[in-house]
């Protein structure tokens, strides 16, 4: 398998496009852990019904993720066949 050789500035420029989508997601389990730590000081009842609604609130989100990544390639689809009936 022939891998392309990679330069210092394309390592630079997936590094500054990937860093956001890591602070994101940092954050995401920061918050995560909090509310973990806060809903576990009441009980073991309440920090299961919170880990159930948090796993029913991350089908909608996957989803969303799903339907975002591929409407991009529709979108060029779209743009493209208009672009060739003229």
């Amino acid at each position: 398998m022939n891998l392309p050789k990679l330069s210092r500035a394309d390592y630079s420029a997936l590094i500054r496009l990937g860093l956001p989508v890591l602070v994101t997601q940092l954050g995401i389990i920061v918050v995560s852990f909090a509310d973990t730590m806060m809903v576990g000081a009441y009980g073991v009842d309440e920090l299961a019904a919170a880990a159930f609604v948090n796993s029913l609130f991350v089908i909608p989100t996957v989803m969303q993720i799903g339907f975002a990544q591929g409407l991009p390639s529709n979108i060029k689809k779209v743009q493209t066949t208009e672009n060739t009936a003229d």
